[in-house]
């Protein structure tokens, strides 16, 4: 039998950002700026750790104690009533529920905080248990919190699932001999290389798989207006100018994009002269072989 233990933040809920801004907000609001070394740093400690660190060390609140009960109060705030599921998170667990496979969650989150998240997002019915590391008083450093909630499985650690989305954690469960799933959104807790070489499988968003996409096929990488010309009915306008040989076309420093026709670029030294040019030339070409009239999306002032 498999079994499966979800990372609830950044895993099963979209939260990652809240936490990851909460600490930088306390301090803002006291007058105190975190550099990059510190929000690394605190990334990889528990609640009480970061605390300590964000007291000590960069001097936030008047104790440990005080700033760990003001990050608290501003993250039960955001489970109670702003916290939602990850985009498809829910019809995942609902599917493996299906087939019969045991799930757990096993979280850094304070229990009361983990407790009302999984809850509101739909995915206690189908959880075996709930575990935070606040119950056995350890952190995501060490396995212990995967495998209590691995004993209300019934499985082995080689036949646990266990899906994460910081490179720490995967870390730990590599070590302990579990198998991992990686869960890529941004960079807060890894960069998703980092992620898949821990892994035996990544799972990206749909957002990183579209902004891939589009980085393939536009060429975002030099600058440009975006899309020049409106889709013309019954046809696409890069196809129309592809055809017609404007493709690679210049006018000084514009030129139609290689990679994407419908796009006029920068080479480096275009004028608006340029641009202008060469938009009116590809209309003239496109009008001339196929009767058709483009019309530019940019908006254009002379």
């Amino acid at each position: 039998m498999i079994g499966t233990i979800f990372d609830c933040d950044g895993t099963l809920v979209d939260s990652m950002g809240a936490w990851h801004e909460v600490d930088r907000t306390l301090a803002a609001e006291a007058g105190i700026t975190l550099t990059e070394a510190d929000a690394e740093a605190i990334t990889t400690m528990s609640l009480p750790e970061a605390s300590a660190y964000l007291h000590e060390q960069c001097g936030l609140g008047e104790s440990n104690e005080a700033v760990l009960e003001m990050i608290f109060d501003r993250m039960r705030a955001f489970y109670a009533n702003e916290v939602e599921a990850r985009p498809g998170a829910l019809a995942f667990v609902q599917a493996l529920h299906e087939r019969g496979v045991p799930m757990a969650v096993a979280s850094s989150t304070p229990a009361d905080m983990l407790a009302t998240c999984v809850e509101r997002c739909g995915f206690a019915p189908y959880m075996k248990t709930v575990v935070s590391v606040d119950d056995l008083q350890t952190s995501k450093r060490e396995p212990a919190v995967y495998d209590h909630a691995r004993s209300f499985l019934g499985t082995d650690r080689a036949h646990t699932w266990a899906f994460e989305d910081a490179a720490y954690a995967l870390d730990t469960l590599r070590a302990a001999g579990y198998r991992t799933g990686a869960i890529y959104d941004n960079d807060i807790s890894g960069t998703r290389d980092q992620l898949f070489e821990r892994a035996d499988f990544l799972i990206a968003s749909r957002i990183e798989e579209l902004r891939e996409r589009r980085e393939s096929k536009q060429p975002l990488e030099m600058p440009s207006a975006g899309s020049t010309f409106k889709r013309p009915e019954g046809h696409f306008a890069g196809a129309l100018i592809q055809e017609a040989g404007c493709q690679g076309l210049r006018v000084g420093g514009a030129q139609v994009s290689e990679k994407h026709a419908g796009f006029v670029v920068n080479t480096g030294d275009a004028t608006a002269a340029d641009v202008l040019a060469l938009i009116a030339e590809v209309q003239r070409r496109i009008r001339q072989t196929t009767g058709v009239e483009l019309e530019p999306e940019v908006r254009l002032w002379q």
